[in-house]
């Protein structure tokens, strides 16, 4: 999932132009963008009446627990403050849709690799990890939270799952400082984004879809793989295993997503 739009799950006049979105992936938000308990009934029956409309990936995240067993289409469940043992575990009980852990405390980013170590034989339960930065921020007062994002990235690909950077509240300047933030995630290793505004959606899939330079580069990559030496020169650069698996995965990206598109 490139982007994640994130869609306040009580206005639902705005779960159709969402629809609409070039978004991989909906959130339809029960917990900050949807304050007070009577605000999240509502939300839970316009998800549980409008979701079916779209062939999209439905992602909820809750802000209780006992919301799960009240969602009868959700793809995906978001958990967020996940922060240790208790999180899983409750997670483990819910006979709801696979999880998406939202990473947002110190204490989340420092059990993270431990409770998924402790319980990967319920690997299937948990699709994927995201990073929210804002309360990560308010939790340490630093203003550089990379070392968060590497210890959620890293973590997430130890155990085969996808991961997905945090939100870029500023507004004011879509084209470049999103893009700058989306083409940082791409280094870092995520996959997709998180998305709050429906004009950040498509840098997000640009960002996060392969060149096809990239993917020119990386078929060239894969044929000069082939001599039996197992090793070679391309444009003066050595080419050996490691950048064999990395150009597989970059064909593999860029043609899942032109196909989808």
């Amino acid at each position: 999932m490139r982007s994640i739009l994130f869609v306040p799950a009580h206005k639902s006049h705005m779960f159709e132009k969402a629809f609409k979105s070039e978004a991989d992936a909906l959130c339809f938000d029960l917990e900050d963008s949807c304050p007070g308990e009577d605000n999240r009934k509502q939300g839970i029956e316009n998800i549980n009446k409008h979701v079916n409309k779209t062939d999209k990936k439905i992602i909820v995240r809750i802000s209780h627990w006992e919301q799960v067993d009240k969602l009868h289409d959700a793809g995906y469940i978001m958990y967020p403050k996940a922060e240790g043992i208790d999180t899983w575990e409750r997670i483990n009980w819910a006979l709801g849709p696979p999880a998406i852990l939202l990473i947002e405390s110190a204490m989340g980013v420092m059990n993270l690799f431990r409770v998924m170590k402790s319980y990967r034989e319920f690997k299937d339960k948990i699709a994927g990890i995201a990073f929210g930065n804002e309360d990560y921020l308010a939790d340490t007062g630093c203003s550089d939270y990379s070392f968060a994002q590497n210890m959620v990235v890293t973590c997430a690909k130890a155990f085969g799952k996808f991961a997905i950077d945090t939100v870029h509240v500023d507004l004011d300047d879509v084209d470049n400082m999103f893009h700058h933030k989306c083409m940082g995630a791409v280094s870092l290793g995520f996959d997709g984004k998180l998305c709050i505004h429906p004009d950040q959606v498509a840098i997000a899939n640009k960002c996060f879809t392969p060149s096809k330079n990239a993917y020119d580069r990386a078929q060239k990559v894969i044929e000069l793989s082939k001599d039996e030496k197992g090793v070679g020169i391309l444009d003066g650069v050595y080419i050996a295993p490691p950048m064999v698996k990395r150009a597989e995965k970059i064909i593999k990206k860029y043609e899942h997503y032109n196909n989808q598109n």
